[in-house]
């Protein structure tokens, strides 16, 4: 079941990678110069929330009972401002590149 999680949220990086890398490369042949840098940005903060998450999912598999609670409580409550901050940031994104292409 964790094993099944976290090559559910690689597979769901690898995606969101490839859509911002297509929109970055439109970007690129359009000479928008800001919507390639805002890609890179968009994506390292989106990776990381991933990130983040995939290693409190293993922490709270992996350690013991008082180092979990302690290690997923950080590291927990940080994935979560990141993926929030990360999932509006793509959201803002698409829309932009909607507005790009149009």
């Amino acid at each position: 079941n964790d094993l099944g999680s976290i090559v559910s949220n690689f597979i769901q990086v690898v995606v969101t990678f490839y859509v911002i890398s297509g929109i970055k490369n439109l970007a690129d042949r359009l000479g928008n110069a800001e919507m390639v840098e805002r890609g890179k940005k968009v994506f390292n903060i989106y990776a990381a929330s991933v990130i983040i998450a995939s290693l409190v999912q293993l922490a709270a598999t992996v350690l013991q009972d008082n180092m979990r609670m302690f290690f997923v409580g950080i590291l927990g409550a940080a994935a979560l401002i990141l993926s929030i901050v990360g999932f509006v940031l793509y959201m803002r994104y698409l829309s932009k590149a909607k507005k790009m292409l149009a």
